[in-house]
């Protein structure tokens, strides 16, 4: 071997005794440790629309694909194929170009909403979890003094909330 290939040998050795050492310590590094999982596009979203531009459909009728993702039990151990793909593939007639919207929900959870225009000025965001937005508006009700003297566990509506529960 030449002096170049046997100091590479070295630094290989080198690495995997620090590998050894950090196992020994436990402080192994977090990628190593954690499984590569690939998802399929489908793991990631509840649902997929296509919708097709209105103004250059045949006959003018409305044209949208949709993909829902089916119910699942708690851990399942496989999917079903309507729930684990990479692609989305649909056909439609005709030989014009058109122009297309595809909308993505994300499958989250907890579950993010949207929140109205008077309860994100509360809670100085636009979306929120449910737990959040409760969270939110408790503290805003004792910030602002109005919870009630007898019962803790109720509270006055100021104009603010008002609005809020008018929507």
């Amino acid at each position: 071997l030449s002096d170049d290939e046997d100091d590479m040998e070295e630094e290989d050795d080198d690495d995997s005794d620090d590998e050894e050492d950090n196992a020994k310590k436990g402080t192994m590094d977090k990628k190593a440790l954690r499984p590569s999982q690939n998802y399929a596009l489908s793991h990631f979203f509840k649902s997929m629309t296509v919708d097709f531009d209105k103004n250059r459909s045949r006959d003018g009728a409305e044209q949208t694909v949709e993909w829902k993702k089916p119910a699942l039990p708690p851990n399942p151990r496989t999917l079903p194929p309507s729930a684990d793909f990479d692609v989305l593939e649909f056909k439609r007639g005709g030989d014009e170009n058109q122009n297309i919207t595809i909308n993505f929900t994300r499958d989250e959870t907890p579950e993010r909403f949207t929140l109205s225009p008077p309860l994100a000025e509360i809670l100085d965001t636009k979306e929120a979890t449910r737990a959040e937005a409760v969270t939110g508006i408790w503290e805003y009700v004792k910030v602002m003094g109005l919870q009630e003297d007898d019962e803790k566990r109720s509270f006055r509506c100021d104009d603010v909330l008002r609005q809020v529960s008018s929507e």
